[in-house]
């Protein structure tokens, strides 16, 4: 064999410590992965594996492993038996051996339940949705936030929800979901739910908050959150998402209000139309004609005493000109229109808009 001489083998027979046959592993496996092999080199080679990963010295496998976690052509059975190993040798084969199928994973993780392989794993270029299915089942917070960031990870609707349900409390968990560039939007919406009720939790444990203050919080980072996430959806996405709301009962009048005051035309248009049994294109028709948001806003049975703020933002959106930002511009629509009304704000921010916009609302005589 082209990397390891008759002086090593004579050297491993006068010395067979761990040490030299750790470094014989290391010579061997390199030669192998460097191609250069004759047919009958490759299979000496792979006799002499078969015997070092029984070797009880696990700096030997330790050095196998970490030399071969890259190679396509090691047999399977070798893989294996190293990715099955203790945490030393079977780290770098789980974390990067190609030739490790999804069954050996799942494998793994369900019959050795150990969080640093399941870890180890989590963070591999590419994990089949099944072994996703299986991290998230069995893994620990930290396994299942590895996951959840890592791109090269397949979820499922239902794998989506069993992260969510496993850790309903965890920061690492939920925000990593979140960013997930695939993320459906019916998951979506059922995340923001379950962020928002654990910054509920949060507020009343930790401050002096009233259940009312609390919820208003919690429902202008739920609405804020789930419009922030539709702005990455195509109209589809936008489509589902209002669908899941809707389904919810959390389509109302608030967060319809606040896509406008945000300039989310699409959103704004989407959730009328859902409530209005129309067509996007039909909604849109509407709201180019004059009394088009009342009629649309009443057929939708939102609630009327938020209807002057919905005039006055979609007014303003329309109106504003090329480079103005439309949701600024809605904001600043409905500030004049509540002044003229004698109606005064503590701030000129959208949350401070919207905090006296829907209190006025409440106070309203029906």
């Amino acid at each position: 064999m082209s990397l390891v001489s008759v002086g090593d083998v004579e050297r491993l027979l006068r010395d067979p410590s761990g040490a030299v046959r750790a470094e014989t592993a290391t010579k061997l496996a390199r030669a192998y992965s460097n191609g250069g092999f004759t047919a009958a080199e490759l299979d000496q080679a792979v006799l002499i594996f078969r015997l070092m990963v029984k070797d009880a010295e696990a700096r030997v496998r330790e050095a196998l492993a970490l030399h071969l976690k890259g190679n396509r052509s090691i047999p399977h059975d070798i893989a294996v038996t190293l990715a099955r190993d203790i945490d030393a040798v079977a780290l770098p084969m789980l974390a990067a051996s190609e030739v490790l199928t999804a069954a050996d994973l799942i494998d793994i993780i369900l019959t050795q339940r150990s969080q640093a392989k399941m870890r180890a794993i989590a963070g591999r270029a590419r994990v089949e949705s099944d072994v996703v299915k299986a991290l998230v089942g069995h893994g620990d917070e930290i396994v299942v936030s590895t996951v959840a960031g890592n791109p090269g990870a397949e979820f499922e609707d239902e794998t989506y929800t069993l992260a969510i349900e496993r850790f309903p409390a965890s920061d690492s968990v939920q925000q990593r979901l979140i960013d997930r560039a695939d993320l459906p939007p019916a998951v979506a919406e059922r995340l923001v739910a379950t962020v928002a009720d654990h910054l509920k939790g949060r507020l009343l444990a930790r401050t002096a908050l009233t259940d009312a203050a609390s919820a208003a919080i919690v429902l202008a980072t739920r609405e804020r959150a789930t419009l922030s996430l539709a702005r990455d959806f195509a109209d589809a996405g936008v489509a589902a998402l209002v669908a899941q709301l809707k389904q919810n009962q959390r389509l109302t009048g608030s967060i319809v209000l606040r896509a406008a005051c945000m300039g989310h035309d699409r959103f704004f248009a989407h959730a009328l139309a859902s409530l209005c049994g129309m067509s996007v294109g039909q909604v849109g028709q509407h709201l180019r004609e004059s009394k088009g948001v009342d009629a649309l806003w009443r057929l939708a049975k939102l609630n009327e005493r938020l209807l002057p703020a919905v005039q006055a933002a979609h007014a303003a959106m329309r109106a504003a000109g090329p480079g103005q930002d439309p949701g600024a511009a809605a904001t600043r629509g409905v500030m004049r229109a509540y002044a003229e009304a004698g109606i005064g704000f503590a701030g000129d921010g959208l949350e401070d808009v919207l905090t006296v916009v829907n209190a006025y609302a409440a106070r309203a005589p029906s």
